[in-house]
């Protein structure tokens, strides 16, 4: 699929899912089963897009990992303890734990005490996190900004609006809520 042009994979795609129709069992309350199966089809279009198109991260940082960026990202925002990021990222507090032992050794996170509760740690993105951050936005944001260089800003906002409100209803969905609360011990 990789080597076929996108408008023959793209019918390629209809083809190969079940028209519905109008009394179809599969349909539900307002997406058609079609609708469905076509939009699973681009999704994972999507992720395998995504996942091939990954090592975007600049070169000034060739210690980062990919799995490390979701950490990054969620630290820009606030210091957290471990549990928070865990949580956050929907990562195992063992898994994030590991990473961010990583993170703190390439000098991208440090440890500071939490000033509620002294025996408690925050972790923080150091000045060469957020100067890696920057960099990682940076790059990501021409990247984005080429891929959508012939669409209208509007078109672009939709494209935001619809990734949002899809992301939220996979994180909601019951689905997701067992896998990630799976991970870490109740």
């Amino acid at each position: 699929m990789g080597s076929m042009p996108a408008s023959e994979d793209h019918g390629a795609a209809a083809a190969a899912s079940t028209p519905a129709q109008s009394g179809d069992s599969d349909r539900t309350d307002s997406v058609r089963a079609e609708t469905a199966d076509q939009l699973s089809i681009a999704v994972a279009r999507l992720s395998k897009a995504m996942w091939v198109t990954r090592p975007r991260i600049p070169r000034a940082a060739p210690d980062l990992e990919p799995s490390h960026l979701p950490i990054i990202y969620r630290l820009a925002t606030e210091p957290l303890r471990l549990s928070d990021l865990a949580a956050g990222i929907h990562s195992a507090p063992s898994t994030a734990s590991r990473q961010v032992a990583t993170l703190v050794d390439s000098g991208y996170v440090a440890r500071t005490p939490d000033p509620q509760d002294g025996r408690a740690q925050l972790l923080e993105l150091t000045e060469r996190g957020q100067e890696v951050l920057e960099q990682i936005r940076r790059t990501r944001r021409e990247w984005i900004r080429e891929l959508l260089a012939d669409w209208s800003e509007d078109d672009a906002q939709n494209l935001h609006a619809t990734l949002v409100r899809f992301t939220d209803a996979v994180m909601d969905s019951e689905f997701f809520q067992h896998h990630t609360s799976s991970e870490r011990p109740t």
